[in-house]
């Protein structure tokens, strides 16, 4: 495994950590601000999903990816 394959590995479990945190807490950190279960809803759970979805590229590309 490259470096930067690790480094890409470490990112997306990062993210992933950071995704679960903000879905456990009903509070997420996002583009500067919080996005609050209670208040935003709809806010709250489409930043949940972009993160999921984000943590999930970053493994596929880990491991898809050619990177040498």
């Amino acid at each position: 495994m490259s470096i930067l394959r690790a480094v890409i590995v470490i990112l997306a479990v990062v993210v992933f950590i950071h995704g679960y945190r903000g879905l456990v807490n009903g509070r997420v950190y996002v583009r500067g601000m919080y996005a609050d279960k209670e208040k935003n809803p709809k806010f709250f759970w489409i930043s949940i999903v972009l993160i999921f979805l984000s943590a999930v590229a970053l493994f596929v590309m880990a491991f898809v990816a050619k990177i040498k």
